[in-house]
C-alpha cells in the first residue's frame, strides 16, 4: 500500500468489523545485510521509511 487513501480505507474497514487493529506487521521485502547490531543509522532508516513510515500515521 502506497496510496493514503487505501490505508485510510483499510483502517476504516478494520475498525467497523474487527474494533480495531491489535497487530500490525510489515511483510514488505526490504532488508539490509549483515546483523541488526552492525547496522548504521542509515540502515535502519531505509528498511523503515519504506514502506512502512508513511502508513503509520494513518493508522
Amino acid at each position: 500500500m502506497s496510496e493514503a487513501t487505501d490505508v485510510e480505507r483499510l483502517a476504516e474497514a478494520s475498525w467497523n468489523r474487527w474494533g480495531g487493529v491489535d497487530w500490525l506487521f510489515n511483510n514488505a521485502g526490504v532488508a539490509v545485510l549483515g546483523t541488526a547490531w552492525n547496522a548504521r543509522d542509515d540502515d535502519w532508516r531505509c528498511v523503515l521509511a519504506w514502506p512502512l513510515l508513511p502508513s503509520v500515521p494513518r493508522m
